[in-house]
């Protein structure tokens, strides 16, 4: 399985699209623990040594406005953007945040 952490409320998350990656916190996990909700973080450059091309650091911050996503757990442990295939869909890393902008497009 890809994804072994159990998640918790107020845990940290990160979706992928491509080689983007965006911060968010989980704030609602169904009965039977194969849903979540995660909202989007706030995300700010650390300012010290932060470069766009080669240094990209942030501080998170937990955004009650930030938008919502529901995911699923699927067969192969991998969380998947309800409504969207395993092989397509957008994924979602449990247990860290992370957000990173490609530079080279």
């Amino acid at each position: 399985m890809a994804d072994q952490v159990t998640p918790e409320i107020g845990m940290g998350a990160t979706s992928g699209y491509g080689a983007d990656c965006y911060p968010h916190t989980i704030i609602a996990i169904s009965k039977s623990g194969k849903e979540i909700t995660v909202q989007a973080d706030l995300h700010h450059p650390i300012a010290e040594g932060f470069d766009y091309y080669s240094n990209q650091k942030y501080t998170y911050t937990p955004d009650p406005n930030g938008s919502t996503r529901v995911y699923t757990l699927r067969k192969n442990g991998r969380w998947i953007l309800k409504g969207e295939s395993l092989k397509n869909g957008g994924r979602l890393g449990i247990g860290h945040r992370r957000y990173y902008q490609d530079p080279s497009f």
